[in-house]
This record gives C-alpha cells, structure tokens and sequence, in this order.
C-alpha cells in the first residue's frame, strides 16, 4: 500500500508537470504574485546571502509567504485533488523553475522589475508634487518633514496619499484596500519593509529628482526657476512663509477645515489618530504643527546648505549651457549624468572625480544604474533605522490607526 501512494504521488505531479498549459498558468500566476505580493515583504535582492529568503528549503519567503498563501491560485487541473505533500512538492519545484529560468519569469527579474517601476512612479509623483509647488510659489517640502505621522500628521497625510500610493503603482490593489467593505477590511496598505525602502529612495534621490527636473528648461522656466524657487530649509528661523504644501489643494486633498492629529491619551489602539473638526481644535492642531515644522527645520536645515548650493549652480550652469547650444545634445546628455550622480544621497566621494565643468571622457567600464547603485553603509543603516521605527509604530498601533482613520476621509 505504501508503495502505491508513491506511485500515485508521483504520476500525480509527473501529469501537473508534464501538462503544459496548467504548468505554465501556474508560472505566470507565481510572476504576479511575486510583484504583488512578495516584493513588498522582501524588496531588496538578497542573493549570495548565507540567510536568502527566497531559497527554497530555507527561505523565510518561500516557507512563510509563499507555500501558504499561492496554493489557491494554484490551476493545474491535475492539482485539484493534491494532497498535502503532493502539494508542497508542486509548489517547491514551481519555485525552483522560477528561481532559475532566463528571462522573463524569473523570480529575481521580477522583483528587480517591480523596483524600478516603483522608483518610476515616485519619481513621477514626487516631479508633479514640486511642479506645482513652483507653479503657486510655495517652497519644497523637505524631505524629514513627511516622515513624522504623530507630530506632523498633515503632512505625512501628503506623502502616505500622494507619494506611498505612487509607489505602490498599483491602482486596483489600492482600491480594494481602501473600498473594500468600506476600508474596514484588516488589509494592510504595504509593509514596513516597502514604506522603509519608499523613504529610503525618495531622499536618496530628492536632490538628484530636483536637478534633473529643474535643468529641463521646458518644464521649468527661466524666470520661474529664479523666482518661485525656493526650498523650506532656505528660509531663516521666523521667516517661513504661511503658505506651505500642506493646504495647497492640488499636493494635499485633505480638506483644510479638518486636522488629523494623534490622540496622546487614547487607550485603543485602533483609536490613536483621530479627525479634528471643531474650529478651535482645528486651529490649535494646526499651531502645533507649524511650531513642530519650524523646530525640524531649525534641526535639519544647516546640513543642507552645501548641497543646495550645488544644486542651485550646477542647475544654472546646465541651464546656461543649454540655451547657450555650447555643446551637443550627447555631450549635455553626458554632463547631466554625471552631475546627477553627485547629488544622489547615501554615497561616497568617490562617485566621480570630475568637476563638472567639461563632458566627461567616455569610460570602458560597465555603468550601473544609479537608482539600483550599491548599497553604501549609510543607506543600509539609515533603512535599518526606519524599519525599525516602523516597526514599533506597527507594534503600537500606529499603523493600522492611522489606515483606519484615513479611511473615513
């Protein structure tokens, strides 16, 4: 008898495997699932690591994520009455395929895929986000001021609605949390892990997305670039302007009669972020945050100056450059991508040696990607640091608080 379960464990998954078109379904269902569910608990490719989460008899992934959550998705018809085992060994072998095919479908491409088109969507957002700062000539956000949900909720609202959703870049997914029995559904909007690595690319690349967007003389002007922009850390202590990002109605949806605040001495958990709507509460809300502001940037501004300076003359000078036709299109081209690298965040001295003042010599050497650089030791522990904030947020309630308390707006 023993014998004969093996032999019918086995044409079972030998017919699964051999039968193509269920095979390949279920390869297809794996890519997507890995895009949209896998990417955002791992995010960072772990390859050569002794501890791989995607290693298919260790990894976390695999084990806790995967081998629990696909077999529904499963559609190999010779699958139907798998028991258990059979299963897991279907499952197992989909992923090794997966992990080891070329090209299209390969687990790691995948993952690589789903993190430039995050990259490109926070770009995009973060681009239209400064635009229309310019346009009303409000100053730039720095960038600090939208990591802080308890102490400047308002503008944390702007990066969790316009900048994360951005990120996630996936609209229907986005639909179903926040619609879904009214939001009311314990489906969360990411994970620590991906709202860690969203902050983690947007300042290492705010002023890099900066020069490359204000050295387009076509999308910003002359006289705009000299007169509306401005950045918060520029301004003096006292001398910030009252009109800011946060009650801009095309960066903020948030209705400027309410306040989203954190309730210090509320004991729910899922009742730590609340809606201010009476006037008074509303307006002593919004004091609050204007002094929290003020103090960050007191806090924050002076390591910025050098790199705004940067930015301002390298900006001008390609600006120059451009309506003077000293160089070609190629050469310009050439001169922008190293300066852009300059003023990636997270990296060392060594990016490049030249002074900006001339087209740099064309290098034998392969050129990675400067949005999938290496990570440096500041950006690993600057990561670390978040997840680890955000974690304990999660921990506390904070997160799920703050999910329930945007939906009813």
């Amino acid at each position: 008898a023993p014998e004969e379960d093996t032999r019918d464990a086995t044409n079972t998954l030998v017919r699964a495997k051999t039968y193509r078109h269920g095979w390949n379904s279920d390869l297809q269902a794996l890519s997507k699932f890995v895009k949209e569910q896998v990417f955002y608990v791992v995010v960072h490719d772990f390859k050569n690591e002794s501890d791989d989460p995607l290693d298919v008899d260790r990894g976390a992934i695999c084990r806790n994520l995967y081998l629990k959550r696909f077999p529904s998705k499963v559609t190999n018809v010779h699958m139907k009455k798998a028991t258990t085992e059979e299963m897991t060994v279907y499952l197992k072998d989909l992923w090794t395929t997966a992990l080891n095919k070329k090209g299209k479908g390969n687990i790691r491409r995948e993952l690589s895929s789903e993190k430039s088109a995050v990259y490109s969507a926070l770009n995009e957002a973060f681009r239209k986000l400064v635009l229309n700062c310019i346009e009303r000539s409000i100053p730039i956000p720095a960038y600090e001021s939208f990591f802080e949900k308890k102490t400047l909720s308002r503008r944390y609202f702007i990066f969790f609605d316009m900048l994360y959703q951005a990120a996630r870049h996936n609209k229907q997914l986005w639909k179903v949390v926040t619609t879904l029995n009214g939001g009311d559904n314990q489906v969360p909007y990411g994970s620590c892990i991906f709202e860690a690595h969203v902050m983690t690319t947007l300042q290492e690349n705010y002023y890099k997305w900066l020069f490359l967007l204000l050295s387009d003389v076509d999308e910003v002007k002359d006289e705009h670039f000299e007169s509306k922009f401005r950045m918060e850390y520029e301004y003096d202590d006292g001398d910030i302007p009252n009109d800011l990002i946060d009650y801009q109605e095309s960066n903020c949806r948030l209705n400027a009669d309410v306040e989203i605040y954190f309730d210090t001495d509320e004991t729910d958990m899922r009742r730590l972020f609340k809606v201010a709507t009476d006037k008074h509460e509303v307006e002593e809300q919004r004091r609050k945050e204007r002094e929290e502001l003020e103090e960050l940037l007191k806090t924050v501004k002076v390591r910025h100056q050098n790199m705004i300076d940067n930015l301002r003359e390298k900006v001008k000078y390609i600006r120059e450059i451009k309506s003077e036709t000293r160089l070609s299109d190629e050469d310009i081209k050439k001169l922008i991508s190293t300066e852009k690298k300059r003023l990636i965040q997270f990296r060392g001295a060594d990016v490049t040696r030249n002074d900006g003042t001339s087209p740099p010599e064309n290098k034998k050497r392969k050129v990675v990607n400067d949005h999938k650089s290496r990570c440096s030791d500041q950006k690993v522990q600057f990561f670390q640091k978040t997840k680890q904030k955000l974690d304990r947020e999660e921990s506390e309630g904070l997160i799920a608080s703050w999910e329930e308390c945007t939906n009813s707006l």
